[in-house]
């Protein structure tokens, strides 16, 4: 009996999962065949401008920047390192809704939409030298799960860079949707 029952794990062992196969793909970008960890999320609602969507600024950063705030809003972030950029449009007035956003190069402003993005590698604050890659194509998949957001990003860059992100997690909110035009610009941290 003790035999068969050897018998029957070895020959079921091959067929069993490994652990890794599970794995949920870790938070970083993906420049040009190299890969950069984000540790850090950031999301801007700016509410609404001359478009039907609803504007969110979304920004993923590396180990290596560090977040300023001010009386409870984002005030500037310094260090250096690396991250990702896009201006998104959803159809949602308070929060990033779950969907695909997909690269409008004529600005509509429409949900579903994000217009600008850039990706930045060994960028420095203080100096603001880096190696910029504008985005001009691509995906942005974003789930919503209670307060945590799923970013999924796959697109080109100028000189067709493949540029791939990720990023799960709860990011740090800042919501300027009431604020005048002028004082929207003044937050930005666009590269």
């Amino acid at each position: 009996m003790l035999l068969m029952l050897l018998m029957a794990v070895i020959v079921l062992a091959p067929g069993c999962k490994d652990d890794d196969d599970d794995k949920t793909p870790s938070n970083s970008m993906n420049v040009a065949g190299t890969n950069y960890e984000m540790s850090q999320a950031i999301l801007e609602n700016y509410g609404q401008f001359s478009g039907s969507g609803y504007n969110f600024d979304l920004v993923l950063l590396s180990p290596g920047f560090v977040i300023h705030e001010v009386n409870g809003e984002l005030d500037s972030v310094s260090g250096v390192g690396h991250g990702i950029s896009f201006e998104i449009f959803t159809a949602t007035e308070d929060f990033l809704s779950s969907g695909e956003y997909t690269y409008d190069a004529d600005g509509t402003e429409n949900p579903g939409t994000f217009d600008d993005g850039t990706a930045v590698v060994e960028f420095n604050s203080t100096t603001e030298n880096g190696t910029y890659y504008d985005i001009t194509d691509g995906k942005l998949t974003v789930e919503k799960s209670g307060t945590t957001y799923t970013f999924s990003f796959d697109g080109t860059a100028t000189n067709d860079v493949k540029i791939s992100a990720y990023y799960k997690g709860v990011p740090i909110i800042y919501d300027y949707s009431d604020d005048s035009k002028s004082a929207k610009a003044s937050h930005r941290i666009f590269w």
